[in-house]
């Protein structure tokens, strides 16, 4: 059983991350709440509604090869929306921080 974990930790040099659309999907909200900077070079805008057709596979395929995110457009909204929201919890914090404590 620990060599199962072991061979499957991304702390493994050899370990190989399984390339899935759900992890895109998690990778590109990953960098639209916390690396805002990093998005619009780390992801590939795929102008399909779904991977059915082979133009969308293959292009999936060339992003993943290039080191890049594959990302639908209809899923880009979603990520889209969640930067929006972690930009309005991030001004209330400050806001909040900025905030002086109120005596007793």
């Amino acid at each position: 059983m620990r060599r199962q974990f072991l061979w499957r930790s991304p702390w493994n040099p050899l370990y190989e991350p399984e390339a899935k659309t759900d992890f895109d999907i998690g990778v590109a909200a990953h960098l639209a709440v916390l690396e805002p900077e990093r998005q619009a070079d780390s992801i590939v805008l795929i102008e399909a509604g779904d991977y059915r057709t082979t133009k969308a596979r293959e292009a999936r395929e060339a992003a993943r090869a290039a080191g890049l995110v594959p990302l639908l457009r209809t899923k880009s909204t979603s990520c889209a929306r969640s930067r929006a929201r972690s930009a309005r919890t991030r001004s209330r914090l400050r806001l909040f921080a900025a905030a002086k404590p109120r005596s007793r």
